[in-house]
């Protein structure tokens, strides 16, 4: 399943680009200017086994001053427990690919968390649920 067939908060359509240039089909991303951990959770009920997908810095962002001050990560939790910590991204960060483990997981959660300013910046690109 794409994770673009399950609607959250920060959801981007149509295709965004990563600060490469490189074209997704769809990004995830959270909203609003936070400094604290931002939480999306979905109840996914054990269906699926793996969660991948490609996370950096939009090109919407890229270069603005606010991606030059600040640097993003996102943690996944599976039921409650810590799986996964994405790198730090920031203003010229490469996009990354990254692929989960989640078999027999109920409830998957992401976590963007800011170091020094939004969450707003942190994107997942063409998340797959497979």
């Amino acid at each position: 399943m794409d994770w673009q067939d399950l609607y959250t908060p920060g959801h981007i359509e149509g295709p965004v680009a990563d600060a490469y240039g490189n074209t997704y089909t769809y990004g995830i991303h959270v909203d609003g200017d936070k400094k604290e951990p931002y939480y999306i959770s979905y109840k996914i009920g054990e269906k699926y086994t793996t969660f991948s997908g490609w996370y950096g810095i939009p090109a919407f962002r890229a270069g603005t001053d606010e991606a030059k001050k600040s640097s993003k990560y996102f943690e996944v939790y599976c039921d409650g427990k810590l799986v996964f910590t994405s790198n730090v991204m920031k203003d010229g960060s490469m996009s990354q690919y990254f692929e989960i483990d989640i078999t027999g997981v109920d409830l998957l959660t992401i976590q963007y968390a800011a170091t020094n300013g939004s969450n707003d910046m942190a994107v997942i690109f063409n998340g797959r649920l497979s």
